[in-house]
This record gives structure tokens, sequence and C-alpha cells, in this order.
């Protein structure tokens, strides 16, 4: 009695070469099998054409009768090999169609299998811009990101226009596709997006400034994008009052709102000339005055690229914003920017960034230690005390960061820092054995005899990773073939210890 397969297996192949297999019911039809394959790869079933051998199969053929029977482990299967064609006329048919839904597969399906930049589909997705559907309207201008050229002036006129549709789901589309496809710099599409500013909706106006961004990138300092953005950014602001009594719905405008004014600054950190005044006088204030802690540190953040060196306004107002901000991103951000303006040997911002050591977040510990080297004047006994302090921290990130800075901050041969990165040696923690081992050889000169005589010791260590930190240090502290480091290794290689022997071997191999 012939077994019925209980499934199966159709390899489908392209004319490019690609393979992909889809399983269905033995006895499903041609048609069926179209729309499982329509499902799969997100296109219209009508495009596809099927073929087995040198014939084209019909809708009403049944697969079954076409496939050939496998058995395996007494489930009987079926395999069939099916050459895939795709046409696209039936794609242009089904634009014109008064079905909006096949309409809008109509558009993916040739967006999809269009080479970029097809006159022919171009043609056809810009007959869409104008459809009376909504939905169609919205789902053209997204095609276009995918068939246009970057800078076609055609698609651009057809963009621009589309940002002032009447429905604002089209209108935000168009802004975001605008600011992939048309030139960098084009005046017509920079025009479009400062309107968007002026929207109504918040999110509209967002994406009009984020368009600004990839539009005007290259002309910082445009004063027509400058102009526009501050004035929509102290709108924003006046606004904020106004919204913070509303019922609930006014709390998500609210939210909204104060994520607008985030991209705003984004947008003003990215156009504005370094040195703005009237861009850093907004700026300034809202580090101080926005109700919002992501606008604070996303303003502070924009004074790293908008203000000169040294420049006291910003000085002043970052140290009130540490003051005021005592944790979380906007404090982090403080701390970092202040690293960044004051001007090397500033003890107040040195002060700062100290301050921050023995924080309770990890983060501000991180951010402090990477502020020091920028901050405080090479060989500052006072930052490096600090900094070496931080080789004895809980968290290992920020161990690592206190090694970094060290080496940034303290010169080389400096006897502070090698006097207390050696301290540590003999401290009852592994880990920070190993990390002040690395803080040792990076504040040292190479070749410095006693340093690498103390590192040997190291090798001799009970715990594998400060006998591996052992190593890797003397390797930096050394010259290759310095025979005072390879005499110091040499001792080690009769250790009682196997490990410490191990050990001694691999750095006298690297040194040798």
């Amino acid at each position: 009695m012939a077994v019925t397969p209980c499934k199966l297996c159709v390899t489908l192949r392209t004319l490019g070469g690609d393979e992909s297999e889809i399983e269905v019911e033995p006895e499903c039809l041609v048609r069926e099998l179209k729309d499982a394959i329509a499902d799969k790869w997100e296109i219209l079933p009508d495009c596809l054409k099927l073929i087995l051998g040198a014939d084209i199969l019909t809708d009403t053929e049944r697969l079954a009768p076409l496939c050939t029977d496998l058995s395996a482990d007494g489930a009987a299967t079926s395999e069939l090999s099916l050459l895939v064609l795709i046409s696209l006329d039936a794609v242009h048919q089904r634009l014109e169609t008064g079905n909006s839904r096949l309409r809008l597969i109509s558009l993916r399906t040739l967006a999809r299998l269009t080479p970029k930049s097809s006159e022919a589909a171009l043609d056809a997705i810009s007959a869409r811009l104008k459809d009376a559907n909504v939905l169609v309207r919205q789902t053209a201008v997204q095609m276009m990101a995918q068939v246009a050229d970057r800078g076609d002036p055609r698609v651009t006129a057809e963009l621009i226009a589309c940002t002032v549709d009447k429905h604002g789901g089209v209108r935000l589309e168009a802004l975001s596709v605008l600011a992939q496809v048309a030139p960098e710099g084009d005046e017509g599409a920079i025009l479009a997006a400062c309107a968007g500013l002026d929207a109504v909706e918040l999110r509209e106006k967002s994406f009009a400034a984020e368009a600004l961004i990839e539009l005007a990138i290259g002309q910082r300092g445009n004063h027509l994008v400058v102009s526009a953005l501050s004035l929509h950014l102290k709108a924003l602001t006046n606004e904020e009052g106004s919204m913070a009594n509303r019922d609930h719905y006014g709390l998500w405008l609210l939210t909204t709102a104060r994520e607008t004014r985030r991209v705003a600054v984004k947008a003003l950190a990215r156009l504005a000339k370094k040195g703005d005044a009237e861009v850093l006088e907004l700026l300034l204030a809202l580090c101080i005055d926005d109700p919002d802690s992501e606008v604070r540190a996303s303003s502070i953040a924009a004074l790293q690229d908008l203000a000169d060196r040294g420049h006291e306004p910003t000085l002043a107002v970052l140290h009130r914003c540490l003051e005021a901000d005592r944790l979380g991103h906007a404090c982090r951000m403080a701390v970092a920017t202040l690293a960044k303006i004051a001007m090397p040997g500033d003890v107040r911002a040195v002060h700062a960034a100290i301050g921050h050591l023995k924080d309770a977040d990890v983060a501000m510990r991180r951010t402090a230690l990477e502020a020091l080297p920028s901050c405080a004047k090479p060989g500052d006994e006072e930052a490096i005390a600090a900094i070496a302090g931080c080789l004895e921290d809980r968290d290992a990130s920020v161990r690592q960061c206190a090694v970094e800075a060290l080496e940034l901050v303290a010169h080389k041969g400096q006897d502070s820092a090698i006097s207390l990165s050696a301290s540590l040696l003999r401290h009852v923690k592994a880990d920070v054995r190993a990390v002040a081992v690395q803080a040792l050889a990076r504040v040292a000169n190479i070749n410095d005899e006693n340093v690498i005589t103390t590192l040997g010791m190291c090798l001799e260590d009970h715990s594998p990773h400060v006998r591996v930190a052992a190593v890797d240090s003397l390797v930096r502290a050394s010259a290759k073939g310095n025979s005072h480091a390879l005499r110091v290794i040499r001792m080690r290689l009769e250790h009682a210890s196997l490990q410490v022997r191990s050990t001694a071997e691999e750095a006298h191999a690297k040194l040798s």
C-alpha cells in the first residue's frame, strides 16, 4: 500500500542563482504555492511564474503528481525543484487597480524587485505620490528611498511637494526620505525642512530637525538653518510651561515636547558655528533651566562642539550644573564637558573631576577618570594621587580606566606614580595587584632596572592573573634582549613552582 507523503519540500531557484526552500501540503495547487511564496518574499503572487523543466505551471495544477518521492525513517516525503521567474507586468497593472490594498502590495513588490534608479519604477511610484489613499501615498514616499539615487532632482522636487501633504503621516515620511535622497545642501530641501519646524505636530518638528542635520551637515553656520532651529528651540522652551499642568494626554505631549527639544539641541550642535554667541546663550540657559535632565545633558554635550576652550561663561554654567545636578547623565556630561572646555591645569576643573572619583555611580567614576587627563597638567601630583587611589576601586572597568588615566597624567619615570603603583603590589586582592603591575609598567621609563626587578618578583605571584600581567608588563617596560630583564626572568626558570617556571619561560621567549 502506497504511503501518502506528509509534507512537500519545494526548492525555489531564481535566475540569479539564489535558492530557498518552502514546505507546503502535497495536495497543494500551484496557485496556493504562489501565495505561500508571495507571503514569504513579500511580493504579489501575480508576478510569479513557476517553471518545471521546460513547462510553465498553471495555477490549477496540483503539485503531488510533479514530485519526486523519498522515504526516510519510515516517513514519506516529497521533493520538488522549481525555477521562479518574476514578471513586473502584473505589478504595474495592479498599481492602477481600485483596491488600495493591492496598490500597497504592488508598490512594495516593485521597490523590492526593481534595480535602483529604474525609470519605469520611479514613474510608477511617482504616480502614487498623489494617490487618493493616504497609506498608498505614505508607502510610495517610503519606496522612493529604496529606488531613487541620492541627488535625483526630480525625486527631490516630488518629495519636497509631499512635505506639505494634507496628512501628517505622509509629511513625516517625506521629511525622512528627503534627508536620504536630496543632495546635501539642496536649498529647496533645506527650506522644506525649515518649514517643517513650524508644524503643529511635535513629531513633525523632530523629523524636520533630523532632516536638517543630514541636509545641511556640510554647511555649518548656515544662517537660515541656525536661525530657524534657534527660534524653534525657543518656541518649544516657551511652550513647556503651558503644557506642564495638563491632564494625562498633556503628560504624553510634555514627553514628546522634551524629545523634540533634545533633537533640536542635537541639530544646533551639528550645524551652528563654534563660538556662535546667540546659540551659546540659548544652550547655556537650557543647561540650567530646562526641567528635563536629558535635555540638560544634551545641551551640556552640545557645548563641547560650540564653546571655545577657556570660555568663562560656559565654565561658570558647567560648575553650576555640577552643583544642581549631582546625579545622573547631566552630571556625568557636565564633568566630561568641563574637561573639554577648561584650560589644562584649571584647578577648579581638576577638583571637580577628583570630587567624583568616589561617586556611587560606576559610570560617573569612569567619566571623572577620563576627564582628568584633559584638564590636569602633566605631572599634577594631586591628580596622580587621586587616580592611583582608583586602582583599588571595586569595579574592574574603573580600575582599568585608572591605569590609562595614570599613564596619561604622569610623566614617564615620575617617582610618585611609580611609588603609588608599587605600593599596591602586595594588596590582598589579586585584581588590584594585577592592575598595579600594569600601571607600574606604564609610568616607568623603559629599561628602568628597579621597575624590572619589581616586575620580576610579580612572576612569582600566586595568582595567574597577576603573573600574566607581569609578563605583559615586563615586555612593555623592557627593550627586547635587555640583559637585566632576561637575568631577572632566568632566576625564575628554576623556581620550585611549575606555574612560575612556565610563566618565566613565556616571558623569556617574548624578550629574547
